[in-house]
C-alpha cells in the first residue's frame, strides 16, 4: 500500500495553507505537514478558504520545526521545484514532470513524502539535494513560477486520476533505512573510483537522480548493493596490487 504525505515547507500565508487543504479534498488526500509556519495555520482565513472538508485536514494535519525531521518519515521523499536546470545545476535540477512521477510511483508500497517550499523562494539547492528526486511542471519560460496550490492541484490530480490503474503491479518498495544503506554504499563506491575528487560530488549526485526516478524496489536493491560492493573491492584490490608492484 502506498501512501501519500502533502508537506508544505515554512507557509506564509494563512490563505495558501486553506487552499492547499481544500486542494487535497477535492483529490481524496488526508495527510498533511506543515514544517516550521510563520503564520497562523489555525487562523480565520485558513478556516475559511480550506471550507468544510479541508478544515477536516487542517485539524488533523502535523506540524514540525525541521525539515530534516520530516524527510526521515518517509521511505522516499521528492520535492517540488519552478526552476529549471537552464538557471541551476544540471545534475541537481533534472526533474520529473507530474505525469512520469505518476507513471512509476503507484508501482510501488511505501510512505512516499511530496515537499512544496515557501510562496516566496521554494526550496534552496542545497534543500532540493536532501530529496531523493524533484518534480517540477512545465510551463512557460517568462513566467515558469506557480502558486503553490496551483501546482499541487496539479499534481495531485494527476495521482488522482491513476490511482485506480487496474493494470499496476504492486512491488515493495525499499524503505528509508535501506535507501540511506544504498546512498552510502554509492558514496563510498565513488569515493574509490580514480576520478578527479572535484567530480565526485556530481557523480554521486547523478547516481542519486537515478535512484530517485528508478524507485528502487527490495529485489533491485539486494542486485545493486551485491553489485557495488563487488566492484568497489575490486577497484581497492586492482589499487593494492598496483602498489605492492611498485
Amino acid at each position: 500500500m502506498i501512501d501519500f504525505y502533502i508537506v508544505f515547507v515554512e507557509p506564509e500565508s494563512e490563505d495558501n495553507i486553506g487552499a492547499l487543504a481544500r486542494v487535497m479534498a477535492n483529490f481524496d488526500f488526508k495527510n498533511l505537514i506543515l514544517v516550521n509556519p510563520k503564520v497562523n495555520p489555525y487562523g480565520d482565513k485558513v478556516r475559511i478558504v480550506a471550507r468544510e472538508k479541508g478544515w477536516e485536514i487542517i485539524k488533523n494535519m502535523k506540524i514540525y520545526n525541521n525539515l530534516d525531521e520530516v524527510i526521515d518519515l518517509f521511505d522516499i521523499n521528492y520535492g517540488t521545484t519552478g526552476v529549471s536546470s537552464k538557471i541551476g545545476n544540471e545534475v541537481l535540477r533534472n526533474p520529473l514532470t507530474p505525469r512520469e512521477f505518476v507513471n512509476s510511483i503507484y508501482k510501488y508500497d511505501g510512505k512516499v513524502g511530496i515537499f512544496f517550499g515557501r510562496e516566496s523562494k521554494g526550496f534552496s539547492n542545497e534543500e532540493l539535494n536532501k530529496f531523493d528526486g524533484i518534480i517540477t511542471i512545465p510551463a512557460s519560460e517568462e513566467y515558469p513560477i506557480m502558486n503553490i496550490t496551483h501546482s499541487a492541484a496539479i499534481i495531485l490530480y494527476e495521482l488522482f486520476v491513476s490511482r485506480n490503474n487496474p493494470i499496476r503491479k504492486v512491488f515493495k518498495l525499499i524503505n528509508n533505512q535501506e535507501r540511506k544503506y544504498l546512498y552510502k554504499m554509492f558514496k563510498d563506491f565513488v569515493d574509490v573510483l580514480p576520478s578527479q575528487d572535484y567530480r565526485k560530488p556530481f557523480i554521486y549526485r547523478g547516481l542519486r537522480n537515478l535512484i530517485g526516478k528508478a524507485l528502487i524496489t527490495k529485489r533491485e536493491y539486494s542486485l545493486i548493493m551485491g553489485m557495488l560492493r563487488i566492484a568497489k573491492e575490486n577497484i581497492e584490490n586492482c589499487r593494492k596490487n598496483k602498489n605492492q608492484t611498485l
